[in-house]
């Protein structure tokens, strides 16, 4: 397995609902890409502005520009989206809430 893979399991909330209601989730993040599966019915088949989460080893996260990628159906439907911008530590309500006046940003591929 790419040392540069990692799979967060956890919980993502939608503003359709006021972020209220809990999905099953993965994020998968390798190297800069980041895809989202998420297991539910209960939610449109559309892009997200903001998508709110809860991932081990990451604590709350805010998904930016979420772009639905691929869905599948059964029981329980699966739905995947290619996900722009991670935020950490934080839980943003609206996208117009996205201005700062400072930002650190830590990004794996610049390491050595």
């Amino acid at each position: 397995m790419d040392n540069n893979f990692k799979l967060h399991r956890g919980q993502v909330y939608f503003e359709t609902d006021g972020f209220i209601e809990s999905y099953d989730a993965t994020l998968n993040i390798e190297n800069n890409s980041y895809v989202l599966e998420v297991k539910g019915n209960c939610f449109s088949f559309t892009d997200y502005k903001i998508i709110q989460g809860e991932f081990q080893d990451l604590g709350y996260v805010t998904l930016v520009e979420c772009f639905l990628s691929g869905m599948s159906s059964g029981f329980i439907s699966s739905f995947k989206y290619n996900v722009l911008h991670i935020i950490e530590g934080v839980k943003i309500n609206q996208f117009e809430e996205l201005n700062f006046s400072s930002l650190s940003i830590e990004m794996p591929i610049l390491k050595n």
